[in-house]
């Protein structure tokens, strides 16, 4: 049995999922573009394409055939974050017409907020701020604010 708190395998599978699966995917998807006859299909028949030769890629991405499914079992982060099919451009599931009138159900709720704070964390942390001019900002608003002599 694998000690999943081991640093190493832990390690291991972070590499796994943020650079290997990630590589593999695109190596996948650059395959089959390269391909004229598959090139120019539409989602469709690029899900046909692939049933009819490459079976294996739907046992190992699922999620190719999204587009013909109305019940969706998914984590949260799925949900909020995104869904690559292969034979799409990915998509988000909240913004995307593919839950009109499906039935989604979601795992692991507990760690969404998590996951949600971290995503605003790493949004807000792009944004460039003039951090002198804030500071300004705050200060002057201190300043002009009148204390109440107590506090009830």
């Amino acid at each position: 049995m694998k000690d999943k708190q081991n640093p190493l395998y832990l390690d291991s599978l972070k590499i796994i999922r943020e650079v290997n699966e990630p590589t593999f995917r695109n190596d996948i998807i650059n395959t089959l573009l390269k391909n004229k006859d598959y090139k120019d299909l539409s989602i469709f028949e690029r899900i046909r394409y692939i049933k009819n030769n490459c079976p294996y890629l739907i046992k190992l991405y699922p999620s190719i055939e999204s587009k013909n499914k109305k019940i969706f079992f998914m984590t949260t982060d799925k949900f909020y974050f995104g869904n690559s099919t292969i034979v799409e451009n990915g998509y988000r599931f909240i913004n995307n017409s593919i839950t009109k009138g499906a039935i989604i159900f979601m795992d692991e709720i507990d760690s969404t907020k998590k996951s949600i704070l971290d995503k605003q964390i790493e949004d807000s942390a792009q944004q460039k701020v003039d951090i002198f001019k804030l500071f300004r900002q705050i200060n002057n608003s201190l300043q002009s604010t009148i204390t109440p002599p107590k506090i009830n």
